[in-house]
């Protein structure tokens, strides 16, 4: 904390929070948020041959079970050019849309994310995308940063009417989109509180009115949790809705949810079903490696029809009237994410005319139990014709 400049003395940062000693301003060594970026800051960087090699290890462990396409949530300019030194010696096993990150703390400066993206152009390559933004603007629930309509469960230290706090000004955020959205930069946004997602919904919305119709399919990250009106908004909007991470069932997780912001509000998370048949497209995303201990998608699948623990450690069902059927899922993991991702034309499914993006799996999915799913190998992974993965 001494290394970082943080003592008893510095304020939280604007969306974020050092954790103190319970009633002191002494820090914990817990920081949350941004208050945690702006401390990796000053952190020494990796070598490029170190950022290649975590890369590749990742792409590798992504292949073994079936992943041949992915969004980058937040590529940092190290990663970017990592992706395009293996891209250009054909070491790339996936196709890449980089998330470049806009206004916030974390590894690149103010002026190096502006650059980034004026310059994106020389990162773009036969498997890179470089065309997507990303903009965090709350935290996460469990530890009361997640920007809420109504207020968190009351505690000793912020109250009866905390709702925790917006990173972003609405007004700017509306500039920022509408500015992004007329450069033709597909833009996500982080929002796991409703009023969050309220507030990324408008920014849209602004953008659309400012812009017309883009045709841009901008995104609101974990779309979580959400008013009723605004679900209808995603659809309305032509905003993608991704259903992240896979925590759609019983889980300490959730036990934290219920216990920040109360059981009925906690019931409401994930509406994947809600949002799939009011017309919005759903997309999964992993949140791997931050918050899941791995990139396996097939405990996803399993939980998304049956919003039961797919590890079968804890019991009950979350939110089960929110269950798809295992055709509507694989939907949502494949052929949605290649809409979102702009490559819709040449992957996301098996069709004459595109690349050969697919996988083989040792059983078929149709013809075994839902509970077996999660366990499900794969054989084989092809990116565009070729081999990257044979068990």
């Amino acid at each position: 904390m001494e290394l970082s400049g943080i003592d008893s003395a510095t304020e939280d940062p604007n969306g974020g929070v050092i954790v103190r000693e319970p009633g002191s301003k002494e820090p914990t060594g817990i920081l949350f948020d941004n208050a945690y970026y702006a401390a990796m800051r000053k952190l020494p960087r990796y070598s490029d041959e170190q950022y290649e090699q975590a890369v590749r290890w990742a792409m590798t462990e992504m292949n073994k079970v079936g992943v041949t396409s992915i969004k980058d949530a937040f590529t940092a300019r190290s990663t970017l050019a990592a992706y395009k030194r293996l891209d250009e010696n054909g070491l790339l096993t996936m196709k890449v849309a980089t998330s470049l990150g806009w206004g916030g703390d974390w590894i690149d400066t103010f002026e190096e994310e502006r650059e980034d993206i004026q310059q994106r152009e020389k990162y773009r390559g036969k498997y890179i995308n470089t065309d997507f933004i990303k903009i965090m603007l709350d935290g996460i629930p469990p530890t009361r940063t997640a920007a809420m309509l109504e207020p968190y469960v009351a505690n000793e230290v912020d109250g009866e009417n905390f709702r925790g706090k917006l990173i972003h000004a609405p007004e700017q955020l509306n500039a920022d989109v509408t500015a992004l959205d007329a450069q033709g930069l597909t833009v996500k946004i982080h929002a796991t509180g409703d009023r969050a997602l309220r507030v990324a919904l408008d920014a849209f919305e602004a953008a659309r009115n400012a812009n017309g119709d883009s045709g841009l399919k901008h995104e609101v990250s974990h779309a979580e949790l959400m008013a009723p009106e605004d679900l209808l908004r995603f659809a309305k909007l032509n905003v993608v809705a991704e259903a992240c991470p896979i925590m759609w069932y019983p889980s300490p997780m959730m036990a934290a949810m219920e216990q920040e912001i109360g059981a009925e509000r906690a019931s409401r998370f994930w509406p994947i079903k809600s949002l799939y048949d009011s017309g919005a497209l759903v997309i999964y995303g992993s949140d791997w490696p931050s918050v899941v201990p791995d990139p396996n998608p097939w405990p996803g699948i399993e939980s998304m029809i049956s919003r039961k623990d797919p590890y079968g450690v804890f019991e009950g069902e979350q939110g089960p009237e929110e269950a798809v059927d295992l055709a509507t899922a694989i939907r949502i993991f494949t052929r949605n994410g290649s809409v979102a991702a702009k490559s819709a034309q040449t992957t996301g499914s098996i069709e004459v005319g595109k690349q050969a993006d697919f996988i083989i799996l040792e059983q078929n999915l149709f013809e075994i139990p839902v509970k077996d799913i999660s366990e499900v190998k794969v054989r084989t992974t092809l990116l565009d014709g070729v081999v990257v993965y044979q068990r």
